[in-house]
């Protein structure tokens, strides 16, 4: 199926979403009777060859990624009014949606990171660093399921395109990154870890009157303190958060996978919960909160050590 006769199969029937240069929609495609992603490079910027090598570049980099923790790109290409490509529709919302009306209980918030990780590993393994991880590019669907979307300022690890153009979100940068935006797998976990403390403080790591102030906060704050006085995240997870938001690169996890790792361990501290609790979350959010923070069962005597400490405080 070409370029011509995939638009002409897909019909979009509403706008979610609209930038500088895309339009995103959901749209019904006909002939495998389900509805998809339909995202399109803006009619004002369809003459712009720049962002339209980006825009395909994203399709590519999404379609490389076959992992169910990560929307999968269908099918792109151009039509006379510009690059396109369709992919899998989410029904649900953003993460950053959902924070934006309830505060997550811990264990809901380490379902969701080990979800991420797992996608982020994916994409790593491929080379590709996501540049903007962030609770709006965080999906949630109403079935409990949790994709990684919106792949539009990734960039291929052997690719030297961008390598030195910041790109992303200010809020969830890492403090390197601003400095010289070489994305590294590093990178991307300090934005997970920025997301990982929104999840459990309920309010971003970084904030600021305005982009100055932000940079200042990622560079010179530490929102620890923040999380250290919430009675309702354990030490463990205390010591991730700590380590992902580490100011210098050294005293992070190495990889997504020494990440994933880490968190199997986090699983003692707290409720067991998964795609059936987030789904009802989504339904009833106290009933999910209150028996998530239910008090565990007693722990044996000998007492449990963290597995993951606070980094070195910097010097």
């Amino acid at each position: 199926m070409g370029p011509t006769d995939l638009l002409t199969d897909v019909k979009p029937f509403l706008e979610l979403s609209r930038s500088a240069w895309t339009v995103v929609y959901k749209a019904y495609q006909a002939s495998l009777d389900r509805f998809v992603l339909l995202k399109v490079i803006n009619p004002d910027a369809r003459h712009d060859d720049e962002l339209t090598a980006r825009f395909e570049e994203e399709a590519r980099l999404m379609a490389r990624i076959q992992h169910p923790n990560v929307v999968s790109v269908y099918g792109f290409g151009r039509s006379p009014n510009g690059a396109y490509f369709t992919a899998e529709y989410i029904e649900g919302m953003s993460l950053a949606a959902l924070l934006a009306e309830h505060r997550l209980p811990p264990a809901l918030a380490l379902y969701i990171l080990k979800a991420v990780v797992a996608g982020l590993q994916a994409a790593h393994a491929e080379g590709i660093y996501h540049r903007d991880l962030k609770p709006a590019n965080i999906l949630l669907s109403h079935e409990g399921q949790v994709k990684i979307a919106d792949f539009g300022m990734a960039s291929l690890e052997t690719d030297g395109a961008g390598k030195s153009e910041i790109r992303g979100t200010l809020a969830y940068m890492a403090p390197e990154y601003l400095m010289e935006p070489v994305p590294t797998p590093a990178s991307d976990l300090f934005s997970l870890g920025a997301t990982f403390f929104e999840m459990l403080a309920g309010q971003p790591a970084f904030a600021g009157k305005d982009a100055s102030g932000v940079i200042e906060a990622v560079l010179q704050y530490d929102p620890m303190r923040v999380l250290e006085a919430n009675p309702y995240v354990s030490d463990g997870m205390k010591g991730v958060c700590a380590h992902l938001l580490a100011k210098s690169p050294e005293y992070r996890f190495a990889s997504a996978h020494e990440l994933a790792e880490a968190l199997q361990d986090l699983d003692a501290d707290v409720h067991p919960a998964g795609a059936a609790d987030l789904k009802a979350f989504f339904e009833q959010p106290e009933e999910v909160i209150a028996r998530l923070t239910a008090p565990l069962p007693a722990l044996p005597a000998t007492p449990r050590v963290a597995s993951v400490s606070p980094p070195p405080a910097p010097p």
